[in-house]
C-alpha cells in the first residue's frame, strides 16, 4: 500500500506566495498525495478560468451530445456504434491534477472494462427509454454502480484535458515558474513537472472555483433543493430515490434507475433542476474537512511550537519507541493546549479520522525534520495504522493507531490493533483515543477490561480535543 512520506504542496516546492495561488484562483495541490476534492461539471459552466467555462464547458458538450447520438444509434451491443460509445466511456484517472481518494499515491484505478460495460448499459436502457437529455451523463453516479465522485472527476479531467493543459501554461508563465514539455493528447504543452514522482510527471492546475468535496449530483441537500420550487418533483424525489447520494448502494442505485426508466419526463427535470440551482465550490481557505491543513502544518508546527527531541543513542527498538513516545506527548500538547483541537471541531461533522491521522502524521513529520531524527513517519493510505521506522537499515517498527471518540474505540483496540500488530510484525503499538464527544464510558470501559485482564500493551493514551475556551485566553 502506497504511504505518505511528505506532505510537500506546489506553493512550497515553487517558492510562491500561497496568497498569491489564492488571488489568481488556483487550488494548490499537495504534489504526493491526492486530495478528496473532484471536478464538478455543474461547476465548470461558471468558472473565472475562460479555458474551463468557455473552451471545456464546450468540449463537455460536444463529447456528452456525440456519446448520446453513438448509444441512440446502436441497434445492438457489440455492433460499430456500440463499440465507439464504449471507447467514450474509456477514462483513465490522470495523475497530474493530483485529486481523488488515492490517499498516498497520485495514481488511481480509472475506469475498468466491466465498469465500462455496465455504465455502457445502464445508458443505453436509460436512452432508449425516453430520457433525451445528454445531459443525463452528469448524473451518472446515481444510477450506476461503482461511480462515485472520483470516477466523475475523472471523467470531466478526461474530456477536458487539452483545456486544463492550457489553463495550465498560462497559470505557470504568470507565475513565472520553470517549465518541461510534456506531450498530451498528441499535442506539446509546457508544464511544471512533480518533484516527487520518480516517472516525469506534469502538474495539471485546476481553478478552485469548479472543485468540491462531493458534487451536486451526490449531494443529499442539493438534490433536495434542486426541487425545493416544484412540488411533483420533490414528491418524486423522495418517494421514487430518497436520501440515498452520499451512502447510496447497489439496491438504492437501482431504484434510481428504475426511477428514470419508469418517468423519462421526471428525469428531464431533475437534470434541468440540479444544472441550474446555485453551488458553491469547496471553501479551500476555511478547509472545513481537513483535506489541505495538515500539510501546511508538517512545516509551521515545529517552528511556531518548538521542541528539542534527542536523537536516537543507538539503534534500538527502545530508542525508537522513545521517540514516538515524546512525539505522542507533544501531538497531545498541542491538542490540548494549543488549540489543535480546532481542527478536529468546526461546523463539519464529517471529519474522520483520516483527518485525525494526517493531522498526527504532520505533527510527527515536523518534529522528526526540526531534530534531524533519522527517522520516517509513514501514513498508509486506508484507516490502518500509522507506522515509524528508520529511514536507513534499521526494521524496527512501531505502530501508532488513531480512534475517535465518536467511532467504536473498544473494537478499535480489541480487534483491529492487533490485526495491525500481527500484519506489520510491530516491536510496539500505542493507541491513541481522541475525545471529539460522545465519548461515554468507553474510556472507563477499556481501561476496566485491560486491568482484568492485566493487560499493558499497547500502550494507549487519551486526548482531549472537545472544544473549549483558546489557550490564549486561558493563559
Amino acid at each position: 500500500m502506497a504511504k505518505i512520506k511528505s506532505p510537500l504542496r506546489f506553493s512550497r516546492h515553487f517558492g510562491i506566495k500561497p496568497e498569491l495561488m489564492q488571488k489568481l484562483g488556483v487550488f494548490d495541490p499537495i504534489l504526493e498525495a491526492d486530495t478528496p476534492l473532484f471536478i464538478d461539471p455543474v461547476l465548470v459552466t461558471h468558472s473565472s478560468a475562460i479555458e474551463i467555462s468557455s473552451d471545456g464547458f464546450k468540449r463537455m458538450e460536444e463529447y456528452f451530445s456525440d456519446l448520446y447520438r453513438l448509444i441512440l444509434a446502436s441497434k445492438r451491443e457489440g455492433d460499430a456504434a456500440w463499440s465507439t460509445a464504449r471507447k467514450y466511456l474509456q477514462f483513465h484517472e490522470v495523475p497530474g491534477t493530483c485529486l481523488g481518494y488515492g490517499g498516498g499515491s497520485i495514481h488511481g484505478s480509472g475506469w475498468g472494462p466491466q465498469l465500462t460495460s455496465e455504465l455502457l448499459t445502464r445508458a443505453n436502457e436509460i436512452i432508449k427509454a425516453g430520457v433525451d437529455d445528454h445531459r443525463i451523463f452528469l448524473l451518472i453516479g446515481l444510477f450506476s454502480e461503482g461511480i462515485g465522485p472520483d470516477r466523475l472527476s475523472d471523467m470531466s479531467t478526461n474530456i477536458m484535458l487539452p483545456d486544463i493543459a492550457t489553463y495550465t501554461e498560462r497559470i505557470c508563465n504568470t507565475l513565472e515558474i520553470e517549465l518541461d514539455i510534456f506531450k498530451i493528447e498528441g499535442s506539446e504543452y509546457f508544464l511544471p513537472r512533480n518533484p516527487l514522482q520518480i516517472k516525469a510527471t506534469p502538474i495539471l492546475l485546476l481553478p478552485r472555483d469548479i472543485l468540491r468535496d462531493l458534487p451536486v449530483a451526490f449531494s443529499v441537500e442539493e438534490i433536495w433543493e434542486a426541487a425545493a420550487h416544484n412540488e411533483a418533483l420533490r414528491i418524486g424525489i423522495h418517494k421514487k430515490i430518497g436520501v440515498l447520494w452520499e451512502k447510496a448502494n447497489k439496491e438504492q442505485k437501482g431504484e434510481v434507475l428504475q426511477a428514470l426508466l419508469k418517468d423519462p419526463e421526471y428525469a428531464h427535470k431533475l437534470i434541468d433542476r440540479l444544472t441550474k440551482i446555485k453551488v458553491d465550490e469547496y471553501d479551500q481557505v476555511r478547509d472545513e474537512r481537513g483535506h489541505l491543513i495538515w500539510a501546511d502544518l508538517a512545516y509551521d508546527i515545529a517552528s511556531t511550537f518548538p521542541k528539542s527531541i534527542a536523537p536516537v543513542a543507538v539503534c534500538s527498538t527502545g530508542e525508537l519507541n522513545r521517540v514516538v513516545v515524546e512525539i505522542i506527548k507533544q501531538f497531545k500538547f498541542l491538542m490540548e493546549q494549543r488549540d489543535l483541537w480546532r481542527v478536529l471541531n468546526d461546523s463539519d461533522s464529517r471529519k474522520t479520522e483520516k483527518t485525525a491521522q494526517r493531522i498526527f502524521f504532520a505533527v510527527a513529520f515536523a518534529y522528526c525534520i526540526a531534530n534531524n531524527l533519522d527517522i520516517t513517519p509513514e501514513a498508509d493510505t486506508g484507516n490502518g495504522p500509522i507506522d515509524f521506522k528508520f529511514s536507513g537499515g534499521f526494521h524496527s517498527k512501531i505502530l501508532v493507531e488513531l480512534k475517535l471518540s465518536k467511532n467504536d474505540v473498544l473494537r478499535g483496540h480489541n480487534v483491529q490493533l492487533p490485526i495491525y500488530i500481527k500484519a506489520e510484525r510491530a516491536d510496539y503499538a500505542h493507541y491513541v483515543v481522541i475525545n471529539v464527544g460522545h465519548l461515554g464510558q468507553k474510556w472507563q470501559t477499556l481501561q476496566a477490561e485491560r486491568k482484568a485482564n492485566k493487560q499493558s500493551e499497547p500502550a494507549i493514551w487519551l486526548i482531549d480535543a472537545e472544544p473549549r475556551e483558546s489557550a490564549s485566553t486561558r493563559s
